[in-house]
């Protein structure tokens, strides 16, 4: 259990910091060229439960930054 949240704050400290800091202080509503983001996320273990887990961290990203800008 431990280990799963330390590859969960792991992954989304990967994701927060592979953000330029333009997009994270952008204001909501301000014109612009949108970023676009090349994501690109490994599974090495043989344990589904990890692919879920990059499954929903690729969710996420795309939820949170819209999946149009999201490769």
């Amino acid at each position: 259990m431990v280990r799963r949240w330390i590859l969960a704050i792991t992954a989304l400290l990967v994701a927060l910091l592979a953000m330029p800091a333009s997009a994270q202080s952008a204001p909501a509503g301000a014109s612009g060229p949108v970023k676009k983001y090349r994501v690109v996320m490994q599974v090495s273990g043989p344990d589904p439960r990890g692919w879920s887990q990059a499954v929903n961290n690729a969710l996420l990203m795309q939820r949170n930054l819209g999946k149009a800008n999201v490769d």
